[in-house]
């Protein structure tokens, strides 16, 4: 007789409830079980079982020692199709040839899971930290205001709802990217707060939003980012007019301009132009 593997598709498709209504129970061996009962509703239920004795030896009243009966649910069938349910069989028996309680282990991987998600953090709520802590020994009203400018227009609208410990390069890249070449200057500070709040998060890892060694290598230098804008010459025909109101200006950039604008082949060594 076969060990495990006793049950075949149309035999778990077509299992029914015992007479009464009763349960019903049908072993495909190796301690896998279906079970399957009727609902309030008439509604056949069907689901899976694993059914192993504890690793805990106990010893009885008698003096006899035994290991206590545990079963651990692996699903409905509608769920769970036969196939899994066996590979979920053959996991829990390597953990009990291993010594391990299958149901144990996955109380302890549940609560491992509950304790991680109770201490996710996003970048948006380790950012308010950081200003709720700092931002009032800023003496500069101007300053807090720019930080929280920044952070709403540029940084949280990506950054903002990602756990901090999953935020690399890329990401980072994102905010900044579209801005480094337009406003070089507040894209260079937006950077700056985006590394001080993850450093601030006390993140495992290198910072993903530090220059030196990193971005440098992937973003321009401020002072190549910004694209040289030439401004549109004067139409000669507006010529008279401009030098007429620089004249009336009487000041001395005024008349070096005006001189310049008349003999443009001269040298600029007052930086009149600016």
């Amino acid at each position: 007789m076969r060990t495990t593997g006793r049950l075949t598709f149309n035999k778990v498709k077509n299992a029914k409830p015992r007479p009464g209504g009763r349960a019903a129970l049908l072993c495909d061996g190796g301690g896998l079980w279906l079970q399957v009962s009727s609902g309030r509703d008439g509604q056949i239920n069907r689901s899976w079982f694993f059914r192993y004795a504890a690793a805990e030896t106990k010893i009885s009243r008698t003096g006899r020692k035994y290991r206590r009966e545990r079963q651990m649910g692996l699903g409905p069938l509608h769920t769970v199709a036969l196939a899994d349910a066996r590979e979920m069989a053959r996991e829990a028996r390597l953990l009990v040839r291993q010594g391990t309680d299958p149901l144990d282990a996955r109380h302890e991987t549940r609560a491992a899971m509950q304790i991680a998600q109770a201490k996710r953090r996003t970048f948006g709520e380790v950012a308010e930290a950081y200003l709720r802590k700092f931002e009032d020994g800023w003496k500069n009203p101007q300053h807090r205001m720019q930080w929280r400018r920044t952070l709403r227009a540029y940084i949280l609208p990506v950054l903002g709802k990602l756990d901090i410990e999953v935020i690399d390069t890329e990401a980072v890249l994102q905010v900044l990217e579209p801005i480094w070449s337009t406003i070089p200057e507040t894209a260079s500070r937006v950077r700056g707060r985006i590394e001080t709040v993850l450093d601030f998060a006390g993140r495992s890892g290198a910072n993903p939003a530090r220059w030196k060694g990193h971005l440098e290598h992937k973003l321009a230098k401020r002072n190549k980012a910004r694209t040289v804008r030439h401004l549109p010459a004067l139409p000669y025909a507006e010529m008279g007019g401009f030098r007429a109101a620089r004249r009336e200006q009487h000041s001395s950039p005024s008349a070096r301009v005006d001189d310049l604008v008349r003999n443009p082949h001269q040298r600029d060594p007052g930086g009149a132009l600016g």
